[in-house]
């Protein structure tokens, strides 16, 4: 593999020590020529991430949501200053972790997926943090793993935000919908299957189907008509339906919460003045 090949896989950025590890000594001297040099004792190729480029220089490795994306884990949204994971450092202008649970891979400066998880639920929002636990539970991390870490008294938010991660969503929009339903106290089933209609995202008081849609969802008049199927289908069976676009779900999840009393409100199954608790109850 050519040297810039090397450093293009590991985000840009590798420090000279790595190079010289994987390449004779002759053939980095040529090829620091052409690379730049952004730090001391480092070497980058042009596009280098700049997250990369951090961790390096600060002897450590990428973690919690600075790492989701690099795992395919959600959410994978770009965090303010990146986090990182370093036991030795006196690193400014990051969010630094300290606990390592495991041997990082190979390859861009990465905590390991359990080590990235850990952080997460001690360090971000809850429905984030329960969100990459929840998406790494997905791409199999052991649960009980991840427990065997959390077994002190004063981890137990951890511990709790790890139990309301059950696998379950297919999308972080979905998972953020499933925590606000629990949080308000509505009866649901997650991923209920419904005879002759198939699976749903969400089933509450066993009346109301609640669809999260995909971005693609109506992309075509093949998959609107579909989708219209599928909603006379549903009410044929006697079954309301409400649905709304991820982003919606995931940003105003209170006002989805007041369209289902108020859908519930109509069906009679709760009163004007009842609220979900009651009805859970």
């Amino acid at each position: 593999m050519e040297i810039e090949e090397f450093i293009r896989q590991r985000g840009g950025v590798v420090k000279v020590g790595r190079l010289l590890d994987e390449y004779p000594r002759h053939l980095v001297i040529r090829a620091r020529e052409g690379l730049l040099r952004p730090a001391r004792g480092l070497v980058a190729v042009p596009g280098y991430r700049a997250d990369v480029l951090t961790a390096l220089r600060n002897n450590g490795v990428l973690t919690c949501i600075s790492a989701a994306k690099d795992y395919g884990l959600w959410p994978n949204d770009t965090p303010d200053r990146p986090h990182l994971a370093c036991n030795h450092s006196r690193a400014t202008g990051v969010t630094v972790h300290r606990r390592f649970t495991d041997k990082p891979p190979a390859g861009l400066p990465l905590a390991s997926m359990q080590d990235v998880v850990l952080h997460a639920l001690g360090c971000l929002p809850r429905v984030q943090a329960v969100g990459i636990a929840e998406s790494a539970l997905r791409k199999g991390l052991d649960r009980q793993i991840l427990l065997g870490h959390l077994q002190t008294s004063k981890l137990g938010t951890l511990r709790r935000r790890l139990e309301e991660a059950d696998a379950t969503a297919e999308s972080y929009p979905e998972l953020a919908m499933r925590l606000a339903l629990r949080d308000h106290g509505v009866p649901f089933e997650a991923q209920a299957r419904i005879p002759t209609l198939g699976r749903v995202d969400f089933l509450i008081c066993g009346v109301l189907i609640l669809e999260i849609d995909g971005f693609a969802y109506h992309s075509t008049r093949d998959a609107k008509r579909r989708d219209d199927e599928r909603n006379n289908r549903a009410a044929a069976l006697g079954y309301a339906t409400l649905r709304y676009l991820p982003e919606f779900a995931q940003f105003q999840p209170e006002a989805v919460i007041a369209d289902i009393k108020t859908v519930l409100t109509t069906l009679g199954v709760l009163r004007d003045d009842e609220d979900f608790p009651f009805l859970a109850a």
